[in-house]
């Protein structure tokens, strides 16, 4: 039994050293900075996280990241993201000593708040996805079991909703845990004119955690005091580390009874899209969609066996008929554009993709992305004509969206979309936006799917047409349905699922390729003119934005169904009679009309766009350049700096060079 008690001991310190360690590493941050917002809002910016909201996401996240050994990056090198051989015990402290951190250090009602809420969903999205991170919970069984919410599972509750009982069952006194350091505002140390540094927040934050969890000594003696007192307990009794950990959980506070479901509490956070549900293995066995999770119908206290990643119901990409005609669309008639269900497929060597062909970094959700700029050209007077041309045929592609939308967009429809990850994952819980984001996106893209110029090769067209498409799903995802929160999707599956449609054809007939399918066309542009992902062709954004006020017409308009809807729900009891996984067009008229408002206002500012662009004709005088600029958006837009238009700027740094 001392033997017992040592090793325990070496293990609290070991987890604690790597805990103080992990939170004073700095190897995640920027891909940390990423997934809680980005840039700061220095200047009081619509829409972006204010610097002291995102300070608290980052700390919170990077907490989380430790319980859950969430490693987010193939490249991180930290042993304990990739151990997978400790023990319940270490699992437990791990598990203890975050909570702890999140009482003392946070502070409830930092974690109620954006920063805190955000860093729940970006940690949700992680441990709901098989081998991403371990879902760990093993000093919260009580918290996560189903308790006297007759509306939950066992292991259905979400990281946030578990983290909340978890609060509940260990006040102790009124108020406690309440307020942590950060204090009721989850402020830091401000300026002399008050006003907080927004590059600083974050630093000064940290210094502050630092100091403090120095201080958490205490409290961690009394929760591995818990776990001696048992030990001592069982005297010589059979028992192992694994039964003396079962009698701490249920006892590890002064209230042992489950918290409370009071009618009015705060509810969870909306959860971020997730994996489809493996189906009912038996009465009485729900399946959990989370691997690994408790809740495998087999009892709190066991661990189910992994299980395969569920085939995807109704998720790969369909192909419409290469000349689709009215009312006979692919897609539409239930006649074409069947999808297969993907199958896992052992990866095989590949050759090497040209340097230029490679996969865009960022065209899923969750990969890091570079921060958003914009770049500025300045176009000679022929180039500022074929600007003109490619736009007024986008308009002329647009007022033809429908027929185009019911046979490009069939495969927004799809259950399960792999847009999250490159891991062949696919998720569901995709909202009403979603979906009306990539049907107009899946429009947009064949337009920029178009070989040069009456089929003919013209790179400059070609190239236009991309940023035209790019730039048009960039102001989707950006304005329509802000309300929406964190998981703005459906821009990057309606590109997976379009270049899957890429078919050679069977004896000269039937191809399907272009730019976007041949890989030439891009969420980061076009080939031999790459730039990341979030990087915008000003030109064309400020005009489609300023002049064009078509942030106007997406943002005002008015839904007859709220675009925060989950799809599942909205399309349930709509599907075709007979093809049951198909949503059937006739059944959900509000949402195609939703779609057709929004591609009319497009239409409406392109017109606008075109005055625009015939002024600037005259104005140009005929005299060519090479020069480009990088502009930081936002309320310094106006900052320019020199930069080649492949935009090279260091990982991370939005300063313009």
């Amino acid at each position: 039994m001392l033997y017992l008690q040592e090793n325990f001991w070496q293990n609290v310190q070991e987890v604690w050293k790597k805990f103080r360690g992990h939170m004073e590493n700095d190897e995640d941050d920027i891909i940390i900075a990423t997934l809680c917002g980005g840039d700061d809002d220095e200047d009081g910016e619509a829409g972006k996280l204010d610097a002291k909201t995102k300070a608290a996401c980052e700390l919170t996240l990077k907490a989380l990241s430790f319980k859950h050994k969430i490693p987010f990056s193939m490249t991180t090198k930290t042993s304990w993201a990739r151990d997978n051989s400790e023990d319940s015990a270490v699992l437990y402290m791990r598990c203890i000593l975050v909570n702890i951190f999140m009482k003392r250090i946070i502070g409830k009602n930092c974690l109620e708040k954006g920063g805190g809420q955000l860093a729940f969903t970006a940690a949700q999205a992680f441990v709901r996805q098989h081998g991403a991170a371990e879902y760990n919970f093993t000093c919260e069984q009580e918290d996560a079991a189903q308790g006297g919410d007759r509306r939950q599972q066992p292991g259905e509750r979400d990281l946030w909703d578990i983290m909340d009982r978890w609060f509940t069952r260990n006040t102790l006194v009124l108020r406690d845990g309440e307020q942590g350091v950060l204090g009721q505002d989850c402020n830091v140390r401000k300026t002399r004119k008050g006003q907080v540094y927004g590059e600083h927040t974050v630093t000064e934050l940290k210094n502050t955690v630092k100091e403090e969890i120095r201080e958490m000594e205490q409290e961690l003696e009394e929760a591995v005091q818990n776990i001696l007192t048992k030990v001592k307990e069982a005297g010589g009794e059979d028992k192992s580390m694994d039964d003396i950990l079962k009698e701490v959980k249920s006892g590890d506070s002064s209230s042992t009874s489950s918290p409370r479901d009071v009618p009015d509490a705060r509810p969870p956070p909306p959860h971020p899209p997730r994996r489809p549900s493996t189906p009912r293995q038996s009465p009485g066995r729900t399946a959990s969609p989370y691997p690994g999770k408790v809740g495998s119908g087999t009892g709190p206290e066991t661990t189910p066996r992994p299980r395969p990643r569920p085939k995807p119901t109704n998720s790969a990409p369909s192909s419409p008929s290469p000349t689709p005609t009215p009312g006979n669309a692919a897609g539409h008639d239930g006649q074409a554009a069947k999808p297969v269900a993907a199958k896992p497929v052992a990866p095989k060597p590949v050759a090497k993709k040209p340097r230029e062909l490679q996969d865009c970094q960022g065209d899923k959700l969750l990969e890091w992305r570079q921060k958003e700029i914009y770049v500025a050209q300045q176009y000679s007077e022929e180039q500022w004509k074929k600007v003109k041309k490619v736009l007024d045929e986008f308009k002329n592609y647009m007022q033809q969206g429908q027929q185009h939308m019911d046979a490009y967009g069939a495969n927004c429809y799809n259950v399960g979309w792999d847009d999250l990850k490159e891991d062949g994952n696919y998720f569901i819980d995709q909202q009403v936006a979603d979906v009306v984001r990539c049907r107009l996106m899946s429009v947009a893209l064949w337009f920029a799917n178009q070989n040069g110029i009456d089929g003919n090769e013209d790179t400059e067209v070609e190239k236009l047409r991309c940023e035209v498409a790019n730039t048009f799903g960039h102001m989707l995802k950006k304005m329509y349905c802000p309300q929406q929160g964190t998981w703005d999707r459906g821009i990057e599956y309606a590109g997976i699922t379009f270049k899957r449609m890429q078919s050679p054809g069977k004896d000269g007939q039937g191809a399907l390729q272009g730019p976007v399918m041949d890989g030439k066309c891009n969420m980061c542009g076009y080939v031999g003119h790459k730039q990341n992902v979030e990087a915008v062709n000003l030109d064309i954004a400020h005009w489609l934005r300023g002049e064009g006020k078509m942030l106007d017409g997406i943002q005002h308009i008015d839904g007859s169904v709220p675009c925060t809807t989950k799809w599942a729900e909205y399309t349930k009891d709509k599907a075709k009679k007979h093809k049951v996984k198909r949503v059937d067009d006739t059944k959900i008229p509000k949402i195609k009309q939703d779609v057709e408002k929004i591609r009319t206002e497009a239409v409406k500012t392109i017109e606008k766009v075109i005055k625009v662009v015939q002024e600037k004709i005259k104005a140009v005088d005929g005299k060519a350049t090479n020069s480009t600029m990088r502009i930081r958006p936002g309320p310094t837009a106006h900052e320019y700096a020199c930069a080649h238009h492949n935009n090279t700027h260091t990982r991370g740094n939005s300063t313009p060079t």
